[in-house]
């Protein structure tokens, strides 16, 4: 789940040496310069999104986002387009790439979106030949065994989509929903940027618990740039310790790929919080070009594990709070 402080740092990000194209997080609803067609013109039966039309400001997992609908009442298929503004792309020997969070606010329901690029209007007949990136779901619901590409996840997932052969052209792109009796699909952070060689991001660092004992952290870094990484340098250092260097090699990754790294901490006591600081210092053994996302600072306050208190209930069955504590968290 994002936040208000993963927002602003996107929008710094996206004032770096990146190269920002045009940037959407919804965060003051769907800007008016954005194209929104119904062509289905059906009622919803959501009562997440509960005004006919095409996309719509909502809010999925506490993040503002544009919402379409395709649960109505009668049943039917979505047909709802989202087109943005003119976006003119620069003539330049680098990769361009469109990348958006996406999530359906219902697994067992998933809506998919389809992306599409015109060069000529923001009117769905613009849009002619075959989407850059479907997931529409051919599946009915409800969907008990989720399938790569059948609908979108229940958790905002970024999905990256080149636009290189665009260079040099102005173009629009479109967001569209055509899933058939889903519930509600939620698009938010529509980024396109220009690719740079040699470009990470560092974009979490997760401990594994924050319970006493053996702790590891775990380093997320993606794969923003052009080229593939088969290298990383990464240092880190925890509670005012020294700086430890970590060499990774044996990756590959591609655009939008991510990596992780995993770190011991070694025995950590109930206390804190613990500071934790890494960062990408190199990427394919050179500078990364744009520093400004290659390093996270990341507090941990380590307790005292649940205690394994056992009682007998009215029906003479045992039972352990430790137990019912971590089923319930579950």
């Amino acid at each position: 789940m994002k936040n208000n402080l993963l927002t602003l740092f996107i929008a710094f990000s996206l004032l770096s040496n990146a190269q920002p194209i045009y940037f959407e997080d919804f965060n003051s609803g769907i800007p008016s310069g954005m194209t929104l067609t119904d062509v289905d013109g059906m009622t919803p039966a959501s009562t997440v999104i509960t005004t006919t039309g095409s996309f719509a400001a909502a809010t999925i997992l506490n993040e503002d986002c544009a919402g379409s609908v395709s649960w109505f009442n009668p049943l039917g298929t979505a047909d709802d387009w989202m087109v943005t503004p003119a976006i003119s792309l620069p003539n330049t020997s680098n990769g361009i790439n469109l990348e958006f969070d996406a999530i359906v606010f219902e697994s067992a329901y998933p809506d998919g979106v389809e992306i599409y690029v015109s060069t000529t209007g923001t009117s769905p007949s613009d849009f002619t030949g075959t989407a850059l990136y479907s997931s529409t779901p051919t599946t009915p619901g409800p969907i008990t065994t989720p399938i790569p590409g059948n609908g979108e996840n229940d958790t905002w997932t970024t999905r990256s989509i080149s636009l290189t052969p665009y260079v040099g052209q102005t173009i629009y792109i479109a967001f569209r929903n055509n899933s058939n009796d889903m519930h509600v699909l939620g698009i938010d952070n529509v980024t396109v940027s220009e690719l740079l060689d040699d470009n990470a991001e560092l974009v979490s660092s997760e401990i594994d618990a924050i319970i006493a004992g053996n702790r590891t952290v775990d380093i997320t870094i993606k794969n923003i740039g052009a080229t593939n990484i088969t290298s990383l340098n990464i240092d880190w250092d925890f509670n005012g310790g020294p700086t430890t260097p970590v060499s990774v090699t044996g990756i590959n990754l591609t655009t939008g790929q991510t990596h992780i790294e995993t770190i011991s901490l070694g025995t950590l006591t109930i206390g804190g919080p613990y500071s934790f600081n890494s960062t990408v210092t190199l990427v394919n053994g050179n500078t990364d070009p744009d520093m400004n996302n290659n390093t996270i600072a990341t507090n941990y306050n380590i307790v005292e594990m649940i205690p394994n208190w056992t009682m007998t209930d009215s029906y003479g069955n045992s039972i352990t709070l430790h137990d019912e504590l971590v089923t319930k968290e579950k």
